[in-house]
């Protein structure tokens, strides 16, 4: 048996864990990608859980907390990054030993959910479920109109004087002013960060990336905020040359929404990608506003059954409890004076659920109906990504508690990024 201990980075692990880093992940010295990670670990060295042998740490994985808003609710979101094990101790059953800790330690930490990318049938045995990732690609292209033909010029209208009021964001000007329009932007919206401590913040940056954050500014004040990435060539599918990582809109002024989406693309092209990509909120305002600007976008729901985005759930009854508030404010709004109650089973935790003016949650039956859930179908319903009557297709269900589903869990302009 492999003799290995874990604990949480000290201030003299820095060293050890870029070498880690280094090895694991391929990486040459000096290069861009070896000084970023050098970069992360001096940054985050404490949000470091390593794995010791013999003294020596052999592997490691970086968590960041984030909380996550469900509604007016918040849960807890653990995002993991840079699991790895030297080289010379792969294949020793020690990447399972790592990830077994992890999920016991950030279950004993009261997180709600984690997230990470990897290799589906290896963390699948830990408990993990693929799940979409969900993205806008911009294509920057000519468009065809029967015989008529638009250039991106034509589409985009790179001189129009509202061009001018976009401008380079300044920290000590604007922080404040785009702190303030994050949170008007994604007050209650469901899968946004619950807090901005800073602004700009980027929770889950790419690796690597030229920064290029915008604001419009009309009469003094800050209408939008746009904050991208820039690289050499596009990284995958769903990070493009032009990656728009961070948005703050004011959608009541659909103006500045659509001069600076135009100002973005079109600089894009000027310095010649082929596409844009964007983690924006699946919010029918926002999308309604880009197609009356004329703009041309496909909303992207990316799910890939070998290697991907993953979600691990670990607590169903916990969560619920967190999102208790919020839930009662959907079941009172159409339901006020009435009460219900249903059992739910998720992948086998039974859990009762009392609605009434407050919903309460408890680890028993109760009595009623009783619907069995999946951890992805839960959290699907949980986030507001599709209607219940979507999820629950094919389910066993009584047609009283497919309302009731319904009510709890409609489809919400859901941000992206956070969880997938």
């Amino acid at each position: 048996m492999v003799d290995v201990e874990f604990r949480w980075a000290r201030a003299t692990d820095g060293p050890a864990v870029l070498e880690v880093l280094t090895s694991a992940f391929h990486l040459l010295r000096e290069s861009a990608k070896w000084q970023q990670a050098r970069e992360l670990v001096s940054r985050e060295l404490f949000r470091f859980r390593l794995m010791i042998r013999d003294g020596r740490v052999i592997g490691s994985a970086c968590v960041s907390r984030h909380g996550l808003r469900i509604g007016r609710s918040r849960i807890e979101l653990a995002y993991l990054g840079q699991v790895s094990v030297l080289p010379e101790h792969q294949r020793q059953g020690l990447g399972s030993k790592l990830m077994i800790d992890l999920v016991d330690s950030l279950r004993e930490e009261g997180y709600d959910l984690a997230r990470l990318s990897g290799l589906v049938r290896f963390y699948r045995r830990f408990g993990w479920v693929p799940f979409p990732r969900r993205f806008v690609e911009f294509p920057l292209r000519h468009l065809q109109a029967g015989t008529v033909e638009m250039t991106l010029a034509d589409v985009l209208q790179p001189n129009d004087p509202a061009f001018q009021r976009v401008r380079q964001y300044n920290p000590a000007a604007d922080g404040e002013a785009c702190k303030a329009l994050m949170r008007s932007f994604n007050e209650g919206r469901t899968g946004s960060l619950a807090e901005w401590s800073q602004a700009p913040m980027s929770p889950f940056t790419p690796e690597l990336g030229e920064p290029w954050p915008l604001v419009y500014e009309d009469d003094e004040a800050i209408r939008g905020y746009l904050a991208s990435h820039m690289f050499g060539a596009d990284i995958n599918d769903f990070v493009a040359s032009v990656n728009l990582q961070e948005v703050a809109l004011d959608l009541e002024t659909p103006e500045a929404v659509g001069t600076l989406f135009r100002y973005v693309l079109w600089h894009a092209h000027l310095r010649g990608a082929r596409r844009v990509t964007a983690r924006l909120p699946w919010d029918e305002r926002l999308f309604r506003i880009l197609a009356d600007n004329g703009l041309l976008f496909e909303k992207v729901e990316l799910f890939n059954a070998a290697t991907g985005n993953m979600l691990h759930l670990f607590d169903p009854r916990r969560l619920l409890e967190k999102i208790s508030a919020e839930l009662a404010d959907r079941w009172n709004a159409s339901h006020g004076g009435q009460t219900s109650a249903f059992t739910l089973r998720i992948d086998g935790t039974n859990l009762g659920i009392e609605l009434g003016e407050t919903v309460r949650v408890t680890p028993d039956d109760v009595e009623g109906p009783t619907l069995s859930l999946g951890h992805q179908q839960f959290l699907t319903l949980v986030l507001g990504l599709a209607p219940a009557a979507s999820v629950l297709t094919g389910l066993e269900i009584a047609p009283d508690l497919r309302r009731v589903m319904e009510v709890l869990f409609p489809v919400q302009p859901t941000a992206t990024g956070t969880w997938g």
